[in-house]
């Protein structure tokens, strides 16, 4: 038997009738503020669960589903995500400081003020998701991110070789010396490094000269 506590009063939250949480379903559970440090929950499901504030600090998630999940102010730091559906989430405030994500599908995760400094979402799907967070010296290399809101990101020193941002909001992001090489934009070509500067729009007059 497993019990899953409360990080701060150890309350228990659920237990589980088994000797590891690989592969156990969490679908539709109330684990707000649990601790899952450091476990092992491969292919787990937390489908529509109910995980604010919740601790997933170094487990290992690979082929998790989140799908529908409420992840407010969770925090995975450092913990390994590659190949996780974390489709539709709201996830504001929460961190993935240094995640493993390769291959994960964030398809409209809302990531408002995430800190995602330094994970890898190499290969990963967050076709329109809301990316106004901080991706400072992250790995975005071959992301899809079609359709995405990244104005208000943080892009600083990222690596966003070979993504796709078509039809993406980039006004207002930050790309200082981000890796940009490869960049499919919304035409369909590919960018270099100067191309997510605002262009000079004209004066509204302008538009009126023959």
């Amino acid at each position: 038997m497993i019990q899953i506590r409360h990080k701060n009063t150890g309350q228990v939250l659920s237990e589980v009738d088994s000797k590891n949480l690989d592969g156990v379903s969490f679908r539709g559970a109330k684990l707000a503020g649990a601790n899952f440090v450091g476990q092992d929950l491969r292919n787990a499901d937390f489908s529509q669960s109910d995980l604010k504030g919740a601790d997933f600090s170094r487990c290992m998630l690979d082929g998790a589903v989140f799908a529908g999940a409420v992840l407010r102010d969770a925090s995975f730091e450092e913990a390994s995500l590659k190949r996780a559906d974390i489709t539709d989430v709201h996830a504001e405030g929460a961190s993935f400081h240094k995640a493993k994500m390769n291959e994960v599908t964030l398809r409209y995760a809302r990531l408002s003020e995430c800190d995602c400094q330094g994970a890898d979402f190499s290969g990963g799907d967050l076709s329109m998701a809301k990316m106004d967070a901080d991706f400072s010296g992250a790995r975005l290399c071959r992301v899809d991110m079609r359709g995405s809101i990244l104005s208000g990101g943080m892009f600083e020193a990222a690596d966003l070789s070979g993504a796709n941002i078509t039809d993406a909001r980039v006004i207002g992001a930050d790309f200082n010396k981000a890796k940009t090489e490869g960049i499919i934009s919304s035409v369909g070509q590919f960018l270099g490094k100067r191309e997510f500067q605002k262009k000079q729009e004209k004066a509204w007059w302008q538009f009126w000269a023959s």
